[in-house]
């Protein structure tokens, strides 16, 4: 009243009670009231009633600063929270932890079960991730499938690894969304101020390349950040440069090595093994060249061009009179996760003339068990196209006897870690008996790698080996030194 008195106006924007108990935002103006002879008769009370207007105010606030779905803060406040708390952490010397996760397979959930369950799902993860941290820890959703946490820690070496495992244990539990359950899990990158940086954006450089590195070592676990990562990732950038020029400037090629019938000594088939020209980083590794495809979007390339590549090669021998084989390829989750991958053995195969049968996909045993249900229709597309299957690197992963009579699989390959004690180590014998024993109760052939010498073929073959490949009958070799006979 005294502003109006002295201005001749005043604004009130406050909230106010309804006889009702119900409350309302109004927005109120006030001017003082004279009569004719300039005497103050009072004032002029307007009110008018605002709540849609602040409420759509104060949700479009809320909304810059929080994710829609989950309601978590979202990165724009998180990155305001990151700094105030390493701000407030470097005046009280406190530690602070800060994790950085992705959901495994996500991108399978939308596109097996589309995006109303996959919201669904990621509205369960912020709840579990809410339910495993502290009230007084931070968790944002940063995007898509990217969460982050801030936590202030007292020990923050033991602190931060006893969190990242709660979280990757909570989040590896199946989730049941309505009638259908969804295995997960979430790669965590962890980082800690002040012990490796004090900056927030190098702090969030750190949590991230930690993350990454969780991805590509297994997924559904954790690695805390440490400096060689930054070596890492400057040799995975030169790694990636040179891939991109050397799949415009065929620097790229296949080598094929042989399998052979240990009952005859024919050759069966090969397998197409990925080799390059002039890279300019040492000791690189064909695993490693694939990751750092899948991370720099060049996985599904790298497919389409392993594929049609091998193919063309096997349509070659085949007009040149080798019928009876098979060329095997090795494909990675993010190649096989892709939802082109049918589309794309469909077009190779027809592209190539080659006949279904002639193609082996190799996958590991992990990316069997990865996803059981969106897997399944896969190989059974692929199976029923007449594409044969083979379970790579058998014995190293956790399938069981009961998962693998679901899948429609070929063979199982006995990872060559198996094979090289043979036939001195009982435990290696033990190994490969068992895992061939395995694989002709449930109608799969028994494929032996990394066989290099005589008494290791000789032994396989008592066992009951099928197949075997390794220097012992070759070398990985260009396709125009391959010997199609053995030698």
């Amino acid at each position: 009243m005294r502003k109006a008195l002295k201005d001749g106006y005043a604004e009130d924007d406050r909230w106010h009670l309804r006889k009702d108990g119900s409350r309302f935002w109004a927005s109120g103006t006030m001017t003082p009231v004279y009569d004719d002879r300039g005497n103050f008769r009072g004032y002029l009370k307007i009110t008018r009633d605002k709540t849609a207007e602040k409420i759509a105010s104060e949700r479009t606030l809320y909304l810059a600063h929080h994710d829609a779905l989950t309601g978590l803060p979202n990165r724009s406040m998180f990155n305001e929270q990151l700094k105030k708390t390493l701000s407030s952490a470097k005046l009280n010397q406190h530690q602070v932890q800060v994790l950085l996760l992705d959901l495994d397979r996500f991108k399978e959930v939308n596109d097996s079960y589309g995006h109303h369950l996959g919201d669904l799902f990621l509205k369960k993860v912020a709840e579990r991730l809410g339910n495993t941290v502290r009230a007084s820890d931070l968790v944002a959703r940063l995007g898509g499938d990217e969460f982050g946490i801030i936590c202030r820690t007292r020990d923050g070496e033991t602190d931060t690894l006893t969190l990242a495992e709660k979280l990757v244990d909570a989040l590896a539990q199946p989730y049941y969304l309505e009638d259908k359950e969804i295995q997960s899990g979430a790669s965590i990158g962890v980082t800690v101020f002040p012990v490796d940086s004090r900056d927030p954006g190098q702090i969030l450089k750190n949590a991230d390349l930690a993350m990454y590195t969780a991805k590509a070592r297994g997924r559904s676990t954790f690695h805390r950040y440490t400096d060689e990562l930054d070596e890492d990732a400057k040799r995975r950038e030169r790694i990636g440069d040179w891939l991109c020029d050397a799949m415009q400037t065929e620097g790229l090629a296949l080598h094929y090595q042989p399998q052979i019938n240990l009952r005859d000594g024919g050759i069966v088939g090969v397998e197409a093994l990925l080799r390059w020209r002039d890279c300019p980083v040492d000791n690189v590794t064909s695993p490693e060249v694939v990751a750092v495809a899948a991370e720099m979007g060049l996985a599904e390339a790298l497919a389409e061009w392993t594929f049609f590549t091998a193919c063309q090669q096997a349509n070659q021998w085949k007009t040149e009179g080798w019928e009876d084989f098979r060329i095997a390829i090795n494909v990675s989750s993010t190649q096989l996760n892709a939802t082109s991958f049918l589309k794309l053995i469909d077009s190779v195969l027809e592209k190539t003339s080659v006949p279904p049968g002639c193609l082996d996909i190799e996958i590991t045993e992990f990316m069997l068990m990865e996803n059981n249900q969106a897997n399944d229709l896969l190989f059974r597309s692929l199976k029923k196209k007449g594409v044969y299957l083979s379970v790579d690197d058998f014995g190293t992963g956790s399938s069981s006897f009961s998962s693998l009579r679901n899948f429609p699989v070929n063979a199982l390959k006995i990872d060559r870690e198996f094979v090289a004690g043979l036939p001195q180590s009982e435990h290696d014998s033990a190994i490969a008996s068992a895992i061939i024993g395995l694989a002709h109760s449930l109608g799969f052939k028994a494929v032996a790698e990394g066989v290099e010498t005589q008494e290791q073929s000789d032994f396989l073959a008592e066992l009951g080996c099928d197949y075997c490949q390794g220097y012992l009958y070759g070398e990985p070799l260009p396709a125009e030194q391959v010997r199609r006979t053995p030698g």
